[in-house]
């Protein structure tokens, strides 16, 4: 479901792509640059994405135990740099056109073509966020926000060309311009942060530490719980613990309480696809 998540928008990209160089080329609009530079991100982006879905799905081998999920969160960090530059290049671009600030040439023309351009990307946020519920990729989440991202370029440029075409108002081209370009940086750090932590094995968020202890406790013949640790990788959670129980059990009875503290967490987090492993320690009671 990834694959088709994300291969489709990208075959749509490249529509996207010619229009906007041709809208660019007939408005010298820096905004529609932007969308334009955006676009071509989003193609580059998208094929990487694809490539790390298909390795990510690889099961786990006797070189990669745990998987191959943890390819999804290094390209997400590939990801953020791709469109950090690209919001840096953006700001560049801007600061030239604020000192020579020129009007829209055609905006009808421009126009026209964000009007396309913003209803391609809107089907595909829809479709991918209805996807992301279902599987919590983190490679998708990213892939949507660029196209989120698009949308909204595109709509905020109609509205700067049908201003910045009027005359005196050449300026207000550039400011937006710096305004997307400081939307993708802070969108370049969400997608960096995320992938960076998973690298790092960050603990998973509070709320869902919360959750697991709360299962743990209330789960029949658990005396209590430590050296809980968590992560995640790519769109994958991960679970370890010593489970404390009746010294005075024998080994099945000890091993069936501690399956069914797995089968449990599995359920509660089985749209991260949990591996859970449980330690056993004797506790007198």
């Amino acid at each position: 479901m990834n694959i088709k998540a994300i291969a489709l928008p990208m075959g749509l990209s490249v529509i996207l792509v010619a229009l906007k160089a041709y809208g660019w080329g007939e408005t010298d609009s820096v905004s529609l640059l932007s969308s334009l530079l955006d676009s071509i991100m989003d193609i580059m982006i998208s094929m990487m994405n694809l490539a790390a879905v298909l390795y990510a799905a690889k099961p786990a081998d006797d070189d990669h135990r745990h998987g191959h999920t943890a390819i999804e969160d290094i390209v997400g960090l590939v990801q953020a740099s791709f469109i950090a530059a690209s919001g840096l290049f953006l700001f560049y671009e801007a600061y030239h056109r604020f000192i020579d600030p020129t009007e829209v040439q055609n905006p009808e023309t421009g126009i026209g073509v964000l009007v396309v351009s913003a209803i391609v990307p809107l089907g595909i946020v829809l479709y991918q966020r209805m996807v992301f519920k279902k599987t919590n990729s983190v490679v998708l989440e990213a892939d949507s926000l660029h196209y989120l991202t698009d949308l909204l370029m595109n709509v905020l440029i109609i509205v700067s060309i049908v201003i910045a075409s009027q005359s005196g108002f050449g300026w207000v081209d550039p400011l937006l311009a710096t305004v997307i370009g400081a939307y993708i940086l802070w969108s370049a750090g969400k997608i960096g942060s995320r992938a960076f932590n998973h690298l790092m094995d960050k603990e998973v968020p509070e709320e869902q530490f919360n959750e697991i202890v709360k299962i743990i406790k209330a789960h029949e013949g658990t005396l209590g719980c430590h050296a809980l640790k968590t992560r995640m990788s790519g769109s994958k959670m991960f679970m370890q613990m010593h489970l404390d129980v009746d010294a005075s059990l024998n080994v099945r009875e000890a091993h069936d309480i501690a399956e069914g503290l797995e089968e449990k967490l599995e359920k509660a987090f089985h749209d991260y696809n949990a591996e859970v492993i449980v330690h056993i320690d004797p506790k007198e009671v």
